[in-house]
């Protein structure tokens, strides 16, 4: 059923008449001899759902059932034969009858056959058609949600104390889905960043999407990808298809061809961040520049003074446009831009805004604290004071341009991708300094004053370019990243080398594989120095890597392995003199043998890292100074294990984590006696056991325990270890009553490092809450935190 998320919560009542069961009997009876076993996913419909005549689409899903022969099978609905009418694409089955399936129960069956022609056990199931909704009020579905928190914590005498209310409400009708969000906090301030939220979302069928508020947009990984934006986000995927059947010459079709695919638009604009105009507290909106005292034309002091504590609002607009033509290939360009806009930023700061004057400036003994007003009052003999109007030492606004495009063919059936992509960005650093002027462009590079750029461009084309392209980026080379998007003097030597280490490029060449039980992933990936994209600030450039990931799978995907290798470095140009370069193996393991059966996970992470420093520094007479080689092992290991139990009156569930994190010098028995390796090594355990009664009890208790060895030097300079020790231990329960529509919880827990001289910490924490679904769709909780 529609908007049923939890069974335990919301069970549903289903009665089952006697014909029904005689005629599930006698649908079991009818499996004699032996099948093979095929792990086919249902789609639609799902099995005893109900469904309206014009929505009928049978689908089943053969990803998992790489053993099926997809040339040889049938589908009978009723006992009718609808095989002519079912195409299997992408590993997924589907039929929607030609016909208009009549109202009632029906059943299905799914006949087919191995690859060795063994027949596969028969899969059937049954839906049921009826009338669709009459009105507007039956069709219209809803549900939503409305918590409000307030918590209160305790540590080392500091409280902090919050509040918080947030809620939601998921709106639905045939053709167009809504949802509306919001969050309130009582730690909302206009001095930092927004921690309210607000959303609201439109879904019209596959087609649009509209994104209202607090929106987190995917252009793409190198540009915008999941970073908050304030605004809006729109995506249009439209679906075309034509074709031509040709003229029949001969018996065979000259010129008939079948288009389809896909055309996709994404916009997105809005705020990547707001305005913060100060801070409270000293200094933090005037700073007084003692060092920095100007004099007038008449011998009068002028006190610079500087703005503090602001942050500049970042607008961002960025689009994507993507096509795909018969599920073969695919192409996208996108687009950012992303500005700071300096002149909301107020240059004067509230009247109350304290900063501090030492005794360099009156000739008192003590430093005080001033207003502006108190400050000017406090002047005489015709000295005055100056704001900087831009400059300021808290941040430079800045700009971001970045586009680029991505490529993708696939051959067998999407069963081999080749992938590509290329981007580029320019950034300027400070745009308060404006574009660039001809002038200025004349001695940039070089001191000749030729009216030529580095005595081979013309320095009036250059100017009327950049003042021609204002409006869309600020051009100054003096603040931009980079100069130049290829390298002069490494095009001399080498064009080739030159255009593909662009230092503000980031590109990726891509190949993956799914084959049986074998999926391979095989890549190049590359991110200039000065690549950089405002709307994904996490992105790690100068790099380059290389990685080969394996995964394959056995005993019926029961049994899985992937197998890796990466190797990394950031040797991009040849002024990189020591790269830093990591190869990194791993291998992980699951197991999972069924439902009821324990699971298990193993992960083994194997990384070696050099920095290209291969002997010790000496001074002239060869004596020590010291040892910057580094030939590193560090080893990572994790194993997991699951293991559900059932009993007669509750079901429980064990989990079991252990963690280990080690590190090794390679070159430990070359270095010196007193060598101080600074590897920190970590080791933790942690368990969860959590039950599940009959009679509405749920309970589960939790223990951790991480050590963390830390190397360190003592008064003697001799290397020492230091091992601090964190446990905590957490236990929470819940009752429901009136069969589960009324639902109290409770917990508790303790967090301590171990120590038990000054430096001790213990932590306790509690909390106690109740739901009450007063009516349908609509519940009220209550949750008080302690600690």
């Amino acid at each position: 059923m529609p908007l049923k998320d939890d069974p335990f919560d919301a069970p549903l009542l289903i009665r089952v008449g006697p014909d029904m069961a005689i005629k599930k009997k006698n649908q079991t009876s009818d499996k004699v001899g032996d099948y093979a076993i095929a792990d086919v996913l249902i789609l639609s419909p799902e099995d005893g759902s109900i469904n309206r005549p014009d929505e009928i689409v049978i689908s089943a899903s053969l990803f998992n059932a790489p053993n099926v022969d997809q040339k040889d099978f049938q589908i009978f609905i009723d006992d009718k034969d609808y095989t002519d009418q079912t195409i299997i694409s992408g590993d997924v089955l589907s039929l929607v009858p030609e016909e208009e399936i009549q109202f009632g129960f029906h059943n299905i069956s799914l006949r087919l056959k191995t690859t060795y022609g063994i027949d596969i056990e028969p899969i059937q199931w049954s839906f049921s058609v009826s009338k669709g909704m009459e009105n507007f009020a039956e069709s219209f579905i809803y549900k939503g949600s409305l918590i409000s928190k307030r918590s209160s914590t305790t540590a080392s005498s500091i409280s902090i104390d919050e509040s918080q209310y947030s809620g939601k409400i998921d709106a639905e009708l045939s053709w167009i889905k809504a949802r509306y969000s919001f969050r309130r906090s009582s730690r909302e301030s206009k001095l930092s960043q927004p921690i309210d939220r607000t959303s609201l979302i439109l879904q019209v069928t596959d087609y649009l999407k509209v994104e209202n508020g607090d929106v987190y947009p995917s252009i793409s990984p190198f540009l915008l990808d999941g970073k908050k934006v304030n605004g809006r986000h729109i995506d249009v995927d439209i679906n075309y298809g034509f074709g031509f059947d040709g003229i029949n010459l001969f018996g065979r079709d000259l010129f008939a061809f079948d288009l389809k695919g896909a055309l996709e638009i994404q916009t997105v604009s809005g705020k990547l961040a707001r305005d913060v105009q100060y801070q409270n507290g000293i200094d933090r909106a005037y700073e007084l520049l003692t060092n920095d005292v100007r004099y007038d034309e008449f011998g009068n002091r002028v006190y610079l003074f500087n703005r503090k504590g602001y942050t500049f609002p970042r607008d961002i607009t960025a689009t994507r446009l993507a096509f795909s033509l018969n599920n073969r290939y695919k192409a996208s360009i996108h687009f950012l831009k992303a500005k700071d806009d300096y002149e909301k930023i107020k240059i004067r700061a509230p009247g109350n805004s304290l900063f501090r004057v030492d005794t360099t400036i009156f000739g008192d003994s003590l430093i005080k604290q001033y207003t502006l007003a108190q400050f000017i009052d406090s002047l005489t003999n015709g000295d005055t004071v100056k704001i900087k109007k831009k400059n300021w030492d808290d941040g430079l606004p800045q700009e971001n341009l970045a586009m680029g495009f991505d490529l993708e063919g696939a051959m067998d059936n999407r069963k081999l991708l080749f992938q590509m992509g290329w981007n580029m960005s320019l950034t300027n650093h400070n745009i308060w300094a404006g574009p660039a002027k001809k002038d200025s462009l004349d001695i940039l590079m070089d001191t000749l004053v030729d009216g030529k750029l580095m005595g081979s461009y013309d320095v009036s084309a250059i100017g009327d370019f950049i003042d021609s392209y204002e409006d869309i980026f600020t051009v100054n080379p003096l603040y931009m990243t980079p100069i130049l998007p290829i390298d002069p003097i490494a095009a001399e030597e080498n064009q080739f080398r030159a255009f593909l280490n662009m230092p503000a490029s980031a590109y990726y060449l891509r190949v993956k594989g799914s084959y049986s039980f074998n999926n391979i992933l095989i890549e190049y990936r590359q991110l200039g120095p000065g690549y950089k994209s405002f709307g994904n600030p996490y992105l790690t450039n100068n790099i380059r890597e290389f990685s080969i990931n394996d995964r394959l799978s056995t005993l019926g995907r029961r049994l899985m392995f992937v197998l890796g290798y990466k190797y990394r470095d950031n040797k991009l140009s040849e002024l990189v003199v020591h790269p830093i370069a990591t190869r990194t193996v791993s291998m992980n393991t699951t197991l999972v043998p069924g439902p009821g059966a324990p699971s298990i996970i193993l992960n083994i992470q194997s990384i070696g890292r050099t920095n290209g420093i291969d002997s010790i520094d000496t001074d002239q007479y060869g004596n020590y100074l010291g040892d910057n080689r580094e030939n590193s092992q560090a080893l990572n290991v994790m194993a997991s294990v699951n293991i559900p139990g059932n009993f007669n009156t509750f079901t429980t569930t064990t989990s079991i984590n252990m963690t280990s994190i080690s590190y090794k010098d390679n070159l430990a028995s070359e270095r010196n006696k007193d060598y101080f390796f600074q590897k920190a090594e970590t080791q933790s355990i942690s368990a969860t056991f959590s039950t599940r009664f009959e009679f509405g009890l749920k309970t589960t208790s939790t223990f951790n325990q991480t050590k963390i060895i830390i190397p360190f030097l003592d008064d003697n300079n001799f290397a020492q270890q230091e091992t601090n020790t964190w446990t905590s231990i957490s236990t929470s329960a819940q009752y429901g009553l009136y069969n589960n529509r009324l639902r109290f919880r409770s917990g508790i827990d303790f967090t301590t490092n171990g120590k038990k001289d000054n430096s001790s910490i213990k932590l306790y924490g509690g909390k106690i809450g109740s739901d009450w679904d007063i009516i349908d769709k609509l519940t009220l909780s209550f949750v008080a935190l302690l600690g």
